[in-house]
């Protein structure tokens, strides 16, 4: 494995198990899997309402807490609640979370900002900041994937197109967390950490970008965020 090291001094794993749009049956299995196959980071959210799910995964697995590098999100509808970040842990089943974030700039961001200060007292990095890439394959988009350089670089190394873009990231310092419930792609995007791209090929990727985004944002959107409240309590 290799890591990036936060402001903090923690060493954060470069690359996870991400559960977005996984159910409690499925992240559980998801998780279970990463952690048998080696992976230390796992990000989930109270918007994914799998955090119950993640919480078993990790105690099942045998592997000790504090080698996990645990990650979740506060959700916009829960940044005026002073319990969200006790509840969030009661769910997960942990006495502590690695990585705190905020899920969107929505609502009053500033007083979950507040909360996170209170309940974990500690202050946001001003450096030091590592990028995480959320949809490092771009939630499945074959034009990218399928990119003809990727097939190229994938036969020199004897490896898929997915682990050159995943290998990429890693090496520009982008900690990537992509998502499967299918046990084989769990492994393959785990497989990063025996190869290593030029400076050249990596130019020649970073030459690829189309400036083109796979998550869109809109003030609209952010409005409905706020009322959005996802059923937390209700979860598997």
């Amino acid at each position: 494995m290799e890591f990036a090291t936060l402001n903090n001094g923690v060493k954060m794993p470069m690359a996870g198990i991400g559960t977005f749009l996984l159910s409690p049956d499925e992240a559980e299995a998801s998780v279970l899997s990463a952690l048998e196959c080696g992976y230390r980071l796992i990000d989930t959210a109270n918007a994914y309402v799998n955090e119950k799910a993640v919480g078993r995964a990790m105690k099942k697995s045998g592997v000790p807490r504090e080698e996990i590098f645990l990650e979740t999100k506060l959700w916009p509808s829960f940044y005026e609640q002073e319990d969200a970040v006790e509840k969030t842990l009661e769910r997960l089943d942990t006495d502590y979370i690695d990585l705190l974030l905020i899920h969107q700039p929505a609502g009053n961001y500033v007083a979950g900002y507040q909360l996170m200060e209170k309940e974990l007292k500690e202050l946001l990095a001003k450096e030091g900041i590592v990028i995480q890439a959320w949809y490092p394959l771009g939630h499945g988009d074959k034009t990218l994937i399928e990119e003809p350089e990727f097939a190229k670089l994938g036969k020199k190394y004897n490896k898929s197109n997915a682990q050159i873009i995943l290998r990429w990231h890693i090496q520009d310092g982008n900690v990537v967390i992509p998502g499967s419930k299918n046990p084989a792609h769990i492994k393959d995007n785990f497989d990063l950490f025996d190869f290593e791209l030029t400076e050249e090929e990596m130019k020649e990727i970073a030459d690829i970008d189309q400036k083109k985004r796979y998550y869109h944002s809109t003030p609209e959107m952010l409005k409905q965020y706020v009322k959005m409240v996802p059923p937390v309590d209700e979860q598997k």
